[in-house]
């Protein structure tokens, strides 16, 4: 895929589903140039990992003002956590997340990926140590 098509290709996406988050990988651009494209689709803040000789970058772009605490950095992945007004994304309006993602993604089949650390598990079977298994929190889930 040429630059034009992947530009073209990722302005549809943001068009069509307006992420609050964007992550990419591989950009194969330096960061003044990523910095540009950010602008362009109005995410005012973001996180990056230059690439090395002519391959690899990372770029995450954020809609939110978050704190953003990175742990480990290399030139595959960031690992980092995440602090929305100075808590978690997770503890203020579980809810309404919960509801977000059972109706944006109930009448759509393509592809796609959360990013999250919900602790969230279905069954007794899946955890192993610690306290049991409360149902009622997977439920909305």
């Amino acid at each position: 895929m040429s630059k034009k098509e992947t530009f073209r290709t990722l302005n549809n996406l943001i068009a069509k589903h307006k992420p609050c988050i964007v992550f990419l990988m591989e950009t194969k651009q330096a960061k003044a140039k990523l910095e540009m494209m950010k602008t362009w689709f109005e995410f005012p803040y973001s996180f990056y990992v230059d690439l090395v000789g002519r391959a690899g970058g990372l770029a995450l772009w954020l809609i939110l003002e978050v704190k953003l605490t990175t742990m480990l950095v290399s030139k595959n992945y960031i690992d980092s956590s995440m602090l929305i007004n100075g808590e978690p994304p997770y503890r203020k309006g579980k809810a309404e997340i919960w509801e977000f993602l059972t109706n944006v993604r109930s009448n759509d089949f393509d592809p796609w990926c959360i990013l999250s650390d919900s602790n969230i598990v279905c069954s007794q079977e899946e955890k192993i140590g610690g306290n049991s298994h409360d149902s009622n929190r997977a439920a909305p889930f």
